[in-house]
């Protein structure tokens, strides 16, 4: 959502973690103004990365849209009458379930993916597709691209994956770039990737540098602004820019955000602090040598939210747009473009999990496996091939 300045689903109907019973939901966001007033507002929404929407939480947002936008006047519509684009790649990460949930695979009413649910044919998704067919985080005319549509689609036969192997296992033939910068190890869980990277930082010599962020109301809030209100818009440049970000030399770190397109240091850009530089406040910031060769002094950058309610009212946060990148998640991954990947496949337990991994990567000279990739790493979900018919 950070990514194209949106919002989740869930935040912006105003659902929380969205358990519990339908009508539990609608009342809950009947008594948040907020919710109801974007509800009111809303005729188009596009919900990206459809992929991780399920067919309960879809479900749940049809009816509780019919309900409360314009106090029910279009409860007979689908969604309330809103038009619904959904954009994403069901090949990808599906939707995370609960641990009550994990018998999915015995059990034939279990419907995880929103294309099941009867409100995806109602809002016309089913027969209005279009197929976006242009490659364009690799070269698509590539050897890498013919292999990434054959894991996409689980078409990956043993010799295919025996040459892979050949190409990318890491081994004293293919070692790792001698520059200094290391590739981006992608982990399955959260705590794998804190652990790596905290105490990758905590093995480097020298100083730590703690770059803080500013904050300013640009716009004074109205008086009497709840302070939920408030606190909402912190906890969500938090999540963009954090308060904190702690650095070495010689840290591993990755852009958060586009810098020069045109030489491509792009969000994912890959590079190592060389050294630090204080800007015109007087505050150390990094310089960071990229893998593409370029030597950038890394400046804070502004990320905005606004008032909520419609009202005055703008906070800003000032901080640097890196963080630290000996690993993310796979997860995380997605939607991310990356430079250089070690991937250790060998974990993979999700459909579609080893072709996000996979993908992220612009070109097999930036990927490198830990252990060899076996075709039971590569799961696909019967689901999804029946609905590309495939």
């Amino acid at each position: 959502a950070i990514n194209v300045g949106g919002s989740t689903l869930n935040a912006f109907f105003g659902i929380g973690l969205g358990n519990g019973l339908i009508t539990n939901l609608i009342k809950k966001v009947k008594k948040n103004n907020d919710a109801v007033r974007r509800i009111d507002e809303t005729d188009v929404l596009l919900i990206d990365e459809c992929s991780m929407l399920s067919s309960d939480l879809l479900e749940k947002l049809d009816a509780i849209v019919r309900e409360v936008r314009q106090e029910g006047k279009y409860s007979d519509y689908p969604f309330g009458g809103m038009q619904v684009i959904a954009i994403g790649d069901f090949f990808q990460l599906p939707p995370i379930y609960r641990k009550d949930e994990e018998d999915f695979d015995t059990d034939p009413e279990w419907r995880p993916f929103c294309f099941d649910s009867p409100v995806w044919a109602e809002l016309g998704l089913m027969e209005n597709k279009i197929e976006l067919k242009e490659v364009l985080r690799q070269d698509g005319k590539s050897r890498f691209v013919d292999f990434l549509h054959l894991v996409r689609v689980g078409q990956v036969t043993e010799s295919i994956i025996r040459d892979f192997n050949a190409k990318c296992l890491l081994s004293d033939s293919r070692p790792l770039p001698d520059d200094g910068i290391v590739p981006t190890r992608l982990h399955v869980l959260n705590r794998d990737v804190d652990a790596v990277n905290e105490a990758r930082l905590a093995e480097l010599e020298g100083k730590e540098v703690v770059c803080k962020a500013y904050n300013e109301w640009r716009e004074k809030m109205p008086t009497g602004t709840l302070a939920s209100v408030k606190k909402s818009m912190k906890d969500s440049i938090e999540k963009e820019m954090p308060a904190e970000v702690k650095l070495k030399v010689g840290a591993q770190v990755m852009l958060t955000r586009n810098k020069d397109l045109d030489r491509n240091l792009v969000n994912g850009s890959r590079g190592v602090v060389e050294q630090f530089v204080l800007d015109r406040d007087g505050d150390q910031i990094p310089i960071v040598r990229f893998d593409n060769g370029l030597v950038e002094k890394i400046t804070k950058v502004e990320a905005v939210r606004y008032n909520p309610d419609g009202d005055k009212g703008c906070l800003v946060r000032k901080q640097i747009p890196l963080k630290l990148a000996w690993a993310i998640t796979v997860h995380k991954s997605q939607g991310t473009t990356l430079s250089r990947a070690l991937l250790d496949l060998s974990s993979a337990f999700e459909f579609g999990q080893v072709y996000v991994a996979l993908s992220r990567v612009r070109s097999l000279d930036g990927l490198w496996l830990e252990r060899p990739a076996r075709l039971h790493n590569i799961m696909v979900s019967p689901q999804v091939l029946d609905y590309y018919d495939v």
